[in-house]
């Protein structure tokens, strides 16, 4: 959980850095990058821990 709250901080100090610079004019295109990129995330956690129980992985 705290990985996420500290996930989101830096995003809002991203945007609000590219929203002064003119960079980016809306939030909806950050909140879509950090979508992909939490989903992508949980993704990975989950092979990990999936493959990690298999017995085909075990050594």
């Amino acid at each position: 959980m705290s990985n996420y709250l500290c996930f989101i901080a830096l995003s809002v100090e991203v945007f609000s850095i590219m929203f002064v610079y003119g960079l980016i004019k809306s939030v909806v295109a950050v909140l879509l990058v950090d979508t992909v990129a939490l989903i992508g995330i949980l993704i990975v956690g989950i092979t990990k821990v999936s493959l990690g129980h298999s017995p085909a992985f075990k050594y």
